[in-house]
């Protein structure tokens, strides 16, 4: 068990190994924002400080080193076992200038200059690298329009083709599953909606798979799009489409998930029980925060029934054999 002192107070970690009946503090000389924990080797964890260089332990927080300085938040990642060359390989963007940056690979332990990798040939955009199962993406802009990049398998980079005369100004990557690629692509002429474009398993070629998805501004600056892709069944997505002359019947749902895994956003699917979904919404003309009731289905999605007249939360029992639902605020005991 790890926790994080307040960055008010201190700057400490403290470990039990113990499963909580004792901790140990250790002092930091940075302020972590953020932890990354590697998906195999349990004790393996990248720290990124406020002031923008990446730390890495091999001891579950016990002791640091440095990696890299001037990275960019979110754009560092873990190898990947059965691509990557070596477990301790780090994937990361540093930041050259305010419109450039660069993608490295480097060493766990021994990031030199000598050691570092630079897997594409040139400057990238800032904040632009995804590193994503066996796919890598990159943006580089020329002459104001954007040109995307991928490798997949960690070959050469090639450039994303969408569909003859589609001019992107914007593009998200939403899931590698299946060996295929899920991208939402806002176009030039579009300001709150994206398109949906599928690939092949090279992630190169693109078919558009539905158009005009609702698109909006999160609270930090981010981009929103009403997508929630279901837990349990591979490739399966809901999505709220921009459509005109919608039916008054018409059900409408809120997809926003919650950041907290261990609290309940306005739509919830589980690995363990595929096909259930359990979300908030409306019947109407159109999608509304007032008068918002639960629905529920148990075919992915094909037909749905209303549950209650207000939103609650849901905690999925007996692999889905059961569910917990209360209201929002109450304590659950």
């Amino acid at each position: 068990i790890m926790l994080l002192t307040d960055p008010e107070v201190e700057s400490s970690l403290l470990i039990s190994s113990d499963e909580g009946a004792t901790y140990q503090k250790y002092r930091l000389s940075f302020y972590i924002l953020s932890l990354l924990f590697h998906p195999e080797q349990e004790d393996w964890i990248l720290a990124y400080s406020h002031d923008q260089k990446l730390y890495s332990s091999v001891e579950f927080g016990r002791r640091w080193q440095l990696v890299h300085e001037r990275v960019a938040p979110n754009r560092f990642y873990w190898s990947k076992s059965g691509l990557d060359k070596e477990p301790g390989l780090v994937h990361l963007e540093t930041i050259i200038s305010e419109g450039q940056a660069l993608y490295v690979t480097c060493k766990l332990q021994n990031c030199t200059e000598a050691n570092k990798g630079k897997p594409f040939p040139g400057y990238i955009d800032p904040n632009s690298l995804v590193v994503q199962d066996e796919y890598v993406f990159v943006q580089v802009s020329t002459g104001g329009r954007p040109i995307y990049y991928v490798s997949a398998k960690r070959e050469v980079f090639t450039p994303m083709k969408l569909p003859k005369y589609t001019l992107p100004k914007d593009l998200h990557v939403i899931s590698t599953d299946e060996n295929r690629v899920v991208a939402a692509v806002q176009e030039w002429n579009q300001n709150d909606t994206y398109n949906l474009y599928v690939s092949e398993t090279g992630g190169v070629f693109y078919t558009l798979a539905l158009e005009n998805v609702v698109s909006s501004m999160g609270h930090e600056g981010n981009v929103m799009i009403d997508l929630y892709e279901v837990a349990g069944i591979k490739g399966m997505f809901l999505a709220n489409k921009k459509m005109d002359n919608v039916p008054y019947c018409s059900l409408h749902l809120h997809l926003h998930v919650s950041a907290n895994p261990y609290t309940s956003g306005n739509i919830e699917s589980k690995d363990s029980a595929p096909g259930i979904i359990v979300a908030s919404g409306s019947i109407g003309a159109e999608l509304t925060t007032s008068n918002v009731s639960m629905f529920i289905t148990s075919d992915a999605g094909n037909t749905w029934r209303q549950i209650f007249d207000e939103e609650y939360s849901v905690l999925y029992l007996d692999q889905g054999g059961a569910l917990d639902e209360f209201r929002r605020g109450e304590t659950v005991e």
